[in-house]
């Protein structure tokens, strides 16, 4: 049932659309530290969805379920900054990141989510299928039951001479 747990959008748009928005080419034009890496897991109950927010802090990640989709978002801000020799290097960088899920087949109401050394874990339980109806007789008006018993059945619906 894993499909039904599929990655809906990558973590922000662009302003002008081009052939390079395609999930394709985003892998060479975006920089891999811009998005939310997941890694999912399917057991028998439930699914597990790990994501890597590394030096994010836990009150800068959001985790929403609605419309029957699953959004992890974070705000990431960090610096690094380097002395050598006579370089001096400082990098910042901060942004939004989020990636959204499908949640066919979950049970929203017992999703559950922890961070622990940059890992978000969401683990999203999967909805008990509901038993299908067996075979059932369905009467026929102005057929007593007997009548109904008696006509033979062929491709699914009472055959009439």
């Amino acid at each position: 049932m894993f499909e039904t747990l599929y990655p809906i959008t990558s973590f922000r748009r662009p302003l002008f659309p081009s052939l390079f928005d395609d999930r394709f080419f985003r892998a060479f034009t975006e920089p891999a530290s811009q998005d939310i890496r997941v890694d999912v897991k399917e057991s028998e109950k439930d699914y597990t969805l790990l994501a890597e927010l590394p030096g994010v802090k836990p009150e800068d990640i959001h985790l929403s379920a609605e419309n029957d989709v699953l959004t992890v978002e974070a705000n990431v801000n960090t610096e690094r900054h380097e002395e050598r020799d006579h370089y001096v290097f400082t990098e910042r960088r901060s942004g939004r990141v989020s990636r959204s899920f499908s949640l066919e087949g979950v049970d929203q109401k017992n999703i559950r989510a922890a961070y622990e050394n940059g890992i978000l874990r969401v683990t999203l339980p999967k909805l008990t299928p509901e038993p299908k109806p067996g075979a059932r007789a369905i009467a026929i008006e102005g057929i007593t039951p007997a009548e109904n018993a008696a006509q033979p059945v062929v491709n699914g619906n009472n055959a009439q001479a």
